[in-house]
């Protein structure tokens, strides 16, 4: 996965958007922020990162959580939009 967008290092609040509208498309409904790269699995119970992908989205996650004051909140909207919910 190190190839994909979802491991371009986050420097600026924009960029933090775009990363967590990619970690709901990519990973889908199991994604929340405050998981940890290496606790995520595929549907056949095999980690979804290697331990330095992790490691890069981890990276990610707390410049996400420096740049947006609720990531959790935003998440969820993205969630809506992209899923077409409205919970």
């Amino acid at each position: 996965m190190d190839k994909r967008p979802l491991m371009k290092k986050v420097k600026t609040p924009e960029e933090a958007c775009v990363f967590l509208r990619m970690c709901v498309r990519e990973i889908g409904e199991g994604f929340h922020p405050d998981i940890l790269g290496a606790d995520y699995e595929n549907r056949k119970s095999k980690r979804t990162f290697t331990s330095a992908q992790a490691w890069k989205f981890d990276t990610n996650m707390r410049k996400v959580f420096d740049f947006i004051k609720d990531p959790c909140k935003v998440a969820l909207d993205l969630y809506n939009v992209q899923y077409g919910r409205k919970d």
